[in-house]
């Protein structure tokens, strides 16, 4: 019998007489031998490590805690440690982490999912994509400047939610879930510092204040010098200083009963553009043309100052039928001053001046069967009131001759929230939905100004 010896540096394979196999030889016939079974293996581990991941990934997207997997949603869910890692500060940053969404900043905040989104820069106007920080609605643009620090995960679901979640859910939902009081000591510090003098510090603290008592703060400090000249008067504009901070305690009442009491607060300054002219009033040519990039000449510094807080108690029992019965009692508060030169020239032709305030009560009631058995089921009824008051001026030529435009209103909104699971066949479920709307006319005035976007 020939055997076959490979010859290092000849590149052919040559007869060989020798009957006995090369050290080398026979390490290659026994690994080509068991390499079907070790790549088995390999695909078999790798299989049970993404199941693995899958079931450890626990969402809300349904008012009840789930594995991923068995929620049959469009749905994307950042954790903790990617915010981290990828410094996904605000909402704002979350268009890099989650497909078909989008937060648009142009003089207002609008969540878009799947395209679809909206809003106004009127206080009374909501979105078509709601936001819910633990389990209470936040209804205002200036909301969606929320830090996103100390955040356990933030859960983008894609396609109407309204048989659950409610109004103005259209297009989807963000949920966002705080990280909860540690039953153990743990204390974090990071500090980052950037170009143009970009300093970011957060801190927290959590852990067990007695046997039934869990509690935790954090803090975060945000800062930046501006990167848009404005030649008028040589200030940098899209600075920012904003201070955030929030806490939790836990009751753990008994091993059914839990409390949990929290609260947060964020102040931020911000003297930002909406956008860089690029023609005049009536789309005029500019005089003197078109100025570089990040640059602008307008005789009036515009700015958003927001003031955000609020708070919410939740209860959350464990019945022995294996349902959960939960109540969200919340609280939200929203005061923004916004100042903005409408002309985009160094002319003081027109610039308007915004005042704005929010404030929002919800109460929310529902009970929640187990995760087991073939059939299940959420039901809850939901109150929410709201009262806006905006005062808003538009400030005309160098006469200071004003035109005052104020607005009052208040809303009230009660629901009945339910939804039914039942399983036809393994991993295949039939979902009913339930979906109310409610029609409001929105108004909104256009410029007579092209500008390209400051972004």
């Amino acid at each position: 019998m020939a055997v076959l010896n490979y010859r290092p540096g000849e590149g052919i394979m040559q007869p060989n007489n020798n009957t006995k196999l090369q050290p080398r030889l026979l390490a290659l016939l026994i690994s080509a031998w068991l390499s079907p079974a070790a790549m088995a293996q390999s695909a078999e581990t790798a299989s049970a490590d993404n199941a693995k991941r899958l079931d450890d990934v626990v969402v809300t997207a349904q008012k009840r805690s789930q594995a991923l997997e068995d929620v049959p949603i469009a749905i994307t869910v950042v954790d903790r440690d990617t915010l981290e890692k990828e410094r996904g500060r605000t909402l704002f940053d979350m268009q890099q982490l989650a497909p078909n969404f989008q937060l648009v900043k142009a003089g207002f905040n609008s969540i878009t999912i799947r395209g679809v989104g909206g809003g106004g820069r009127s206080i009374g106007f909501d979105t078509r994509a709601g936001m819910y920080l633990d389990g209470v609605y936040l209804g205002q643009s200036p909301a969606l400047n929320m830090p996103l620090f100390d955040i356990e995960q933030v859960e983008i679901l894609r396609g109407p939610q309204g048989h659950l979640f409610g109004r103005n859910t259209v297009s989807g939902a963000v949920n966002v879930t705080t990280a909860t009081p540690s039953p153990f000591f743990d204390a974090k510090l990071r500090a980052v510092y950037g170009n143009n003098d970009a300093f970011e510090g957060y801190g927290s603290v959590t852990g067990p204040i007695s046997e039934s008592v869990l509690g935790k703060i954090a803090a975060s400090y945000e800062t930046r010098d501006g990167y848009t000249r404005n030649v008028f008067n040589g200030d940098d504009l899209d600075n920012l200083d904003r201070f955030s901070t929030r806490g939790e305690l836990s009751f753990l009442v008994s091993d059914k009963l839990t409390i949990d009491v929290y609260g947060d607060y964020s102040d931020s300054e911000e003297d930002t553009i909406i956008g860089e002219p690029i023609t005049a009033f009536f789309d005029s040519p500019l005089p003197g043309g078109v100025l570089p990039d990040r640059h602008v000449d307008f005789n009036t510094t515009p700015f958003i100052n927001a003031e955000l807080y609020g708070g919410s108690v939740k209860v959350t029992y464990a019945m022995d039928s294996g349902d959960t019965l939960t109540a969200i009692s919340g609280y939200r508060n929203t005061k923004q001053q916004r100042q903005n030169d409408t002309d985009y020239r160094a002319a003081d032709i027109i610039r308007i001046n915004f005042n704005d305030k929010f404030e929002q009560f919800s109460q929310e009631l529902r009970i929640a069967s187990s995760n087991e058995g073939r059939l299940r089921y959420v039901l809850g009824v939901f109150y929410l009131n709201e009262q806006a008051d905006s005062d808003r001026r538009v400030t005309i030529g160098q006469d200071m001759s004003e035109y005052r435009n104020r607005e009052r209103g208040g809303f009230w909104f009660a629901g009945f929230r339910h939804q039914l699971a039942f399983d036809l066949e393994p991993r295949r479920a039939l979902h009913p939905r339930d979906q109310g709307h409610r029609i409001q006319p929105r108004w909104q005035p256009q410029r007579c100004v092209s500008h390209r976007d400051a972004r």
